[in-house]
């Protein structure tokens, strides 16, 4: 067994799961044959893990570092495309250029040293209100948020929790939460 399996046995389940435990969520629930885009690239985990199990994945990544990172890192993966941007001023126009199904992960964040946003902790509001505004056109959508955790907090840059049930019954879409990641699908 994993070390982070053990640490996760021994805190009762309790999130943060471990990575392989949130790669599983995220096909168990994802829309099969569908692209994805994800935003918070990070060091591309996982964008690699989807780029293995889906037709394509669009990551956006706002810092510099890691987008060099992960370009040079996807160069020969031909269904990676990695976009250096914030979500916000890139998220809608990826968003209408889309298919009308399409699978989302919403990860981008400030994490601590070395990841971007010092000043906006998350674009979470400003993504949703994206997916919003373009819902009508897609006629299967699958999103996955990850760190609902933090979504707890109300201290925090992070909107309540329900905002994020708000925004699906406003939405007429079904919801979900396994371990820390909320998830909300059109059928």
């Amino acid at each position: 067994m994993f070390l982070g399996h053990i640490k996760w046995r021994s805190n009762n389940y309790r999130p943060p799961s471990p990575y392989s435990i949130k790669k599983k969520i995220l096909q168990n629930n994802a829309f099969p044959n569908v692209g994805w885009i994800e935003t918070g690239t990070y060091l591309g985990e996982t964008t690699k893990f989807l780029s293995k199990k889906y037709s394509s994945v669009i990551t956006v990544e706002p810092s510099r570092p890691h987008f060099n990172y992960v370009s040079k890192r996807f160069k020969k993966i031909s269904n990676v495309r990695v976009i250096n941007a914030t979500s916000e001023n890139s998220f809608s126009e990826l968003l209408g250029n889309s298919k009308d199904e399409l699978n989302i992960y919403l990860d981008g964040h400030y994490s601590g040293d070395g990841t971007f946003g010092e000043n906006k902790i998350t674009p979470v509001k400003e993504e949703l209100d994206s997916i919003e505004k373009s819902l009508a056109r897609f006629k299967k959508l699958f999103v996955a948020i990850d760190d609902f955790r933090v979504f707890a907090n109300y201290d925090s840059a992070y909107p309540s929790r329900y905002y994020l049930i708000d925004f699906c019954k406003r939405n007429n879409l079904i919801w979900n939460i396994e371990q820390d990641i909320f998830m909300f699908w059109k059928k």
